[in-house]
């Protein structure tokens, strides 16, 4: 029994670390364009005055994000890549598909993992964008913290977010 509770631990820091690795292997790629935004900066963005309602809104969703991750890539290879170790995350970190989106312009699928006691919000929500008929670009977007699923068109507009996160409610 002892065994099993020293185990738990160590399960889950590597469980964890294993997430963060993978898109170490995506930021190190010379292939794959990476962004990534700490809540560090989230955090300063929320502190800029401003009369505007709208700013003020994306200001206080912002205030709640802990981190955001975006890499993108039309390399054939590395968009192989991002999307195998997109996949591993989901199942490690156990996200739960949200939704898919498939036209001529790209196939998406949206994964999230649970947030408080209001459905509507999530901890992450990771989205994968494959090329199709008429994109050659991969995408792969990962947003944490406290997240309003119903909100995030704002976070789209304000941040030049890929339009099929504009289409979650």
């Amino acid at each position: 029994m002892k065994i099993k509770l020293l185990l738990l631990p160590a399960l889950l820091v590597s469980m964890s670390l294993f997430g963060q690795n993978s898109f170490e292997k995506l930021e190190a790629n010379k292939e794959i364009a990476s962004t990534i935004v700490s809540q560090k900066m989230f955090q300063m963005l929320s502190k800029i005055d401003s009369k505007d309602a709208e700013a003020k809104e994306f200001m206080e969703i912002a205030n709640k994000l802990k981190g955001m991750k975006v890499f993108t890539t039309e390399n054939p290879a590395a968009a192989s890549l991002i999307k195998a170790e997109a996949l591993q995350y989901v199942k490690t970190a156990a996200l739960t598909e949200l939704m898919r989106v498939k036209d001529n312009a790209q196939n998406v699928k949206f994964y999230t993992k649970g947030g408080s006691n209001n459905s509507d919000n999530v901890q992450e929500l990771l989205m994968i964008a494959e090329p199709s008929e008429s994109s050659k670009q991969t995408v792969l977007l990962s947003l944490t913290g406290d997240i309003s699923l119903s909100k995030l068109g704002i976070l789209t507009k304000n941040m030049n977010l890929p339009q099929e996160v504009k289409d979650i409610k």
